[in-house]
């Protein structure tokens, strides 16, 4: 239990801190995209240091929540799975909408994310990677265009702390779905031995043979370009907007 700043004695139950406890791992999150406010070495010392204190507390409050049959965070959060811990038979990606998706291991993904992330050791290529396999997830079992919408939620709540390996998994995407007449067949030329046949072998799926993009055009098909002056306009914007904040005050209104 804790109680508000009002100095009224209000107090905040289970439901009220699992909210702002979620609340909070999304702002944080994208404050550590702001290069111009939080350096890198800044950020990663945030987060290793907001984890480990925050995690247990963290994950014990919701874990009740979740127990009791109650979600009070935002269902249009978006989330991203952790291959280590994701439970069978829940969404790989999309966003918290009723009870389908676990918060208690939506807040563990994300914690989890950023303390590999936060590592110098962590390598881009794991990065495009993450965020490309979760796309075409996404893609094959909700269609294309709202996949990039979706990469570009992700970053603004803090799942993907790259932003310009974001905008390029999603420039990559466009050039790929160009050159190839499904969804399917797209998944299938990116992962090796093609589509994963069930969500296990998604966790697990490699990146295949990508010289293919290589040997075609680098236009885009009309289709794409009128898909990429929308999204791209908007991801770009929005990172931007993220990023010349100098303050807080001016930092937070510009979070959606």
């Amino acid at each position: 239990m804790a109680q508000g700043d009002s100095g009224q004695g209000e107090v905040f139950g289970p439901v009220q801190m699992a909210a702002l406890l979620m609340e909070q791992l999304g702002w944080l999150g994208r404050l550590c995209l702001m290069d111009d406010l939080v350096s890198p070495s800044g950020a990663s010392n945030a987060i290793l240091k907001h984890v480990p204190a925050r995690e247990v507390p963290t994950l014990i409050i919701l874990t009740a929540v979740q127990e009791q049959g109650v979600v009070a965070v935002d269902p249009e959060m978006p989330y991203l799975f952790s291959p280590g811990t994701w439970p069978p038979g829940v969404a790989l990606v999309g966003y918290i909408d009723g009870f389908d998706v676990p918060i208690d291991r939506v807040a563990w993904a994300m914690m989890s994310y950023w303390k590999e992330a936060a590592r110098a050791a962590f390598p881009l290529s794991r990065e495009l990677w993450r965020i490309l396999r979760a796309a075409l997830w996404s893609s094959l079992h909700f269609g294309f265009e709202g996949t990039l919408g979706q990469i570009v939620d992700l970053v603004e709540n803090g799942w993907v702390l790259d932003a310009d390996a974001a905008l390029a998994i999603m420039k990559l995407l466009l050039l790929a779905r160009s050159h190839v007449d499904s969804e399917l067949e797209m998944v299938d030329r990116f992962i090796a031995d093609g589509a994963p046949g069930d969500d296990e072998a998604w966790k697990t799926s490699q990146p295949g043979d990508w010289s293919w993009l290589a040997q075609g055009s680098n236009e885009l098909s009309d289709e794409m370009r009128i898909a990429a002056v929308g999204i791209l306009s908007k991801g770009i914007k929005s990172v931007a907007n993220l990023r010349r904040a100098k303050s807080f005050d001016q930092w937070y209104p510009r979070l959606r």
